[in-house]
């Protein structure tokens, strides 16, 4: 009888063990397919249309996101790959107008943060970033956005998890973290919310988002001239073709936090980790062509934040072989930054932080802020000036018309007999010069030159 307990026992312990390992290679061969970016692409594009954000379905991708990383060996912080936050921000959902929405209410969101640790101590974080839910079911102004978010951060999710495969047996001088924040819809919330919490000493900060569309991959850094902006982009110059850089004239506005302006190269959390003293950059596809030519694409339409970003509308518009070559390209370009401690060091190190104080300080925003109205006046005045000369230019000389008398015929026939004495020649020397006057009828002159 207890042999047969014990050989139930084992039995049942076999079976245990077999499902167990047979569970985890099922889950290592599915992670090891995210290692193809454009299969993460279409994965998670399809099997989670709806991540609206701070709802049930941002936390089932969360899930789906911590799984996943944790399948690749990394770990969230004290076991929590998936960490919720709250905050507080206006209440969109029925306000008919921004400036009417006063009602403040309480969301709750969620981080996904993942750790592959350095065999060395006290090592720096090296954080890669994207954003990774949607307004799907997100009310704005009294509509519903239906935006699933494809080109929007889907292609940036599908990147860091290929990444994140890529270096998940790599040993690095350096701790990476993946980080994918909630509620971006709102504002850098998430970031703010890893921030409070983190007591690492961070070495830098690289964010993906809409990496798959856009006419061109565009990187920004700052306006400071840092010394990892140079490395970035001599090595992303040997891995993506259509590298772009921030054009002369970006397309600033004023903002208040947390810097002074924002363009198109400020669409992430970049520019909070750039407040915080982190050297930053910011990896995003788009038309970044200046001024008001800024857009998505000068030939496909615009679609981020609307129910257009699909991955069919993705294909349709730039082409599936172009989306997936260059999902490979910038997998091949971050890993080759990842990977190269030296370049990492020395451009991100210590003794080579950007001075983001000038960025940051009251002094620019002021500044910035009197430059844009000083600018404005500016033109505002250059306008005037050369309305009011354009003015003086078409005045028009007042001609008064006045009414004559009637005439009777005898008044006709009279002044007819006068038009033709005044027309016959009075002398000789008259008849000659008429005679010699130039035709009216020359084919040189301008029938409209007196008008």
């Amino acid at each position: 009888m207890k042999k047969s307990i014990l050989l139930i026992f084992v039995l049942i312990l076999t079976l245990a063990v077999g499902f167990g390992a047979g569970n985890a290679f099922a889950l290592a061969d599915s992670v090891a397919e995210f290692g193809d970016p454009y299969y993460g692409l279409t994965y998670y594009a399809t099997n989670y249309v709806d991540r609206t954000e701070c709802t049930d379905k941002e936390a089932a991708a969360a899930a789906f996101l911590a799984n996943t990383l944790e399948g690749m060996g990394y770990q969230g912080k004290d076991g929590k790959t998936v960490v919720p936050f709250t905050f507080r921000e206006q209440d969109m959902s029925e306000a008919t107008s921004v400036l009417l929405a006063t009602k403040t209410v309480e969301y709750t969101s969620r981080n996904v943060v993942a750790y592959k640790r350095s065999s060395q101590s006290d090592a720096p974080l090296l954080i890669f970033a994207s954003n990774y839910g949607n307004g799907y079911q997100t009310e704005y102004l009294g509509n519903t956005l239906k935006a699933q978010e494809v080109y929007g951060n889907a292609t940036s999710v599908a990147v860091l998890l290929s990444l994140a495969y890529k270096l998940s047996t790599t040993d690095l001088p350096y701790d990476l973290a993946f980080c994918f924040w909630g509620a971006d819809y709102y504002g850098s919330y998430g970031a703010d919310a890893f921030w409070q919490s983190n007591t690492q000493k961070v070495l830098g900060y690289i964010q993906v988002d809409a990496i798959g569309g856009g006419d061109h991959v565009n990187l920004y850094c700052d306006e400071v001239g840092s010394k990892h902006e140079t490395y970035l982009l001599d090595q992303g110059r040997k891995y993506i073709d259509d590298l772009h850089t921030m054009p002369f004239d970006a397309g600033y506005s004023t903002a208040v936090s947390p810097l002074p302006y924002v363009h198109p190269g400020l669409g992430g959390s970049n520019g909070f980790f750039m407040s915080k003293g982190v050297p930053s950059a910011y990896l995003f596809g788009y038309n970044w062509a200046g001024g008001l030519d800024n857009s998505e694409s000068a030939k496909a339409p615009s679609v981020l934040g609307t129910s257009e970003d699909t991955l069919v509308n993705l294909e349709r518009n730039y082409g599936k072989d172009k989306v997936e070559s260059r999902l490979n390209q910038v997998v091949t370009y971050l890993t080759a930054v990842a990977t190269d401690p030296q370049g990492v060091n020395d451009s991100f190190g210590k003794d080579e932080q950007p001075a983001y104080w000038a960025l940051v300080s009251d002094a620019a925003y002021h500044g910035f802020k009197w430059s844009v109205v000083g600018i404005a006046v500016l033109a505002i005045v250059i306008v005037a000036v050369l309305l009011t000369k354009r003015s003086k230019r078409a005045d028009v000389p007042d001609f008064t018309a006045t009414q004559s008398a009637p005439t009777t015929e005898e008044d006709v026939f009279e002044q007819g007999e006068v038009a033709d004495d005044a027309s016959a020649p009075t002398s000789q020397e008259e008849q000659q010069t008429k005679e010699q006057a130039p035709s009216q009828d020359s084919g040189d002159d301008d029938i409209f030159g007196e008008y």
